[in-house]
């Protein structure tokens, strides 16, 4: 059994037992960084074993996860398993694995060292060395997966603290200072006290004059800000602006809205209307079609009559007559015309302010 001589748990197994409180060895000597997890036992390291379920299946499957993440996370080439039990040489090397996160020195007969180390932490799980003889078996694994959940969670503890440490005492540049100055200070070094005591100072100064400065620009800004306040209260609030932006809205929607529906009114009107002329245009010229063959008719009958000048004469009259009548009728057909595709167009004009006066009233409703 070896342990290092700054160790905590080499003091707590020299006889001041394991319920008294972690203490830092002597300086000059490295003290374990497990002196951070037993400096004062909680009320669940004190409780019994039953607070464990190591018969759980459940427990048994979490802690085979945390353990095994933690050793792959320290690359650790042994990974545990529930079926089949993991042999001996595997428990074994993974608990001496274990241990050396603690700074414990592991001998030959690891078992003793183990002991002592649980007895250290004060580890809440009934363990002896009997269970060690045969660690593979089914009623002496749960107990040994148990108690090395608790050892892998307790060094996860204690590394969580190590770094919480170093972190702090590597931004803090008071206790930089002060350790420095006592280390010369011991060391009976008055001149590096004193030189470290002027670049503290003078960098302190430095500090105070930039602070100094950003207090003024703060001031500054804080002023400005404030006249910027005393700017906004002395004009209306934009929520009484909003408000009434919004009645005025209101007023036009509502004016767009009655507009709209004139204006579709008036759009179906002369939509009835258009059509309605379109009927008139359509009969009118099944009608020209109809005189056309009618005349078409006529013509074929009188070329197969035989006639004298005066029915010649009387058939000229009654053409000349009838192309006066077709005449009429086509001026009257394009002056239908002319009516429809002035319709059309003041239609189409119609619609185009139709849809107009329509996206309007639709941006306006949206804002």
């Amino acid at each position: 059994m070896k342990a290092r001589r700054g160790s905590s748990i080499y003091q707590a197994a020299d006889g001041r037992g394991a319920n008294e409180s972690w203490k830092v060895s002597a300086p000059g000597r490295r003290d374990s960084d497990a002196s951070l997890i037993g400096s004062r036992r909680s009320s669940s390291i004190q409780s019994k074993t039953e607070a464990f379920p190591i018969s759980d299946r459940h427990y048994q499957q979490s802690a085979i996860r945390s353990i095994n993440s933690y050793l792959s996370s320290h690359s650790f080439h042994i990974t545990l398993t529930l079926k089949p039990f993991p042999s001996e040489k595997d428990i074994k090397e993974t608990f001496r694995f274990v241990l050396l996160g603690f700074d414990w020195d592991v001998g030959k007969k690891m078992e003793d060292d183990l002991l002592i180390v649980l007895r250290c932490l004060g580890c809440p799980i009934k363990f002896n060395k009997s269970i060690l003889k045969g660690p593979g078996a089914p009623h002496s694994w749960p107990t040994l997966l148990a108690t090395l959940h608790w050892l892998v969670q307790a060094l996860k503890y204690k590394e969580h603290l190590a770094s919480d440490s170093s972190t702090f005492f590597a931004e803090n540049e008071l206790l930089q200072y002060i350790a420095l100055s006592y280390g010369h200070f011991l060391r009976g070094d008055d001149e590096a006290v004193s030189e470290i005591d002027k670049e503290y100072i003078s960098k302190l100064e430095q500090q105070n004059a930039v602070s100094m400065q950003n207090l003024e620009a703060m001031e500054k800004q804080v002023a400005d800000l404030e006249a910027k306040v005393q700017g906004i209260k002395g004009r209306p609030l934009r929520r009484e602006v909003l408000e009434k932006d919004k009645g005025l809205l209101k007023a036009d929607i509502q004016k767009f809205s009655l507009l709209v529906k004139e204006l579709v009114s008036r759009t179906k009107d002369l939509e009835a209307s258009l059509e309605n002329r379109g009927r008139d245009l359509e009969e009118r010229l099944k009608e020209k079609e109809r005189i056309l063959a009618e005349n078409a008719e006529l013509r074929k009958k009188i070329d197969a009559q035989t006639v004298n000048v005066r029915d010649v004469d009387k058939m000229r009259r009654e053409v000349q007559a009838v192309e006066n009548e077709v005449a009429e009728i086509e001026k009257t057909k394009i002056g239908w015309e002319e009516k429809s595709w002035e319709l059309q167009a003041s239609a189409a004009n119609v619609l185009k302010e139709v849809e107009c006066l329509i996206a309007d009233s639709n941006q306006a409703i949206k804002r």
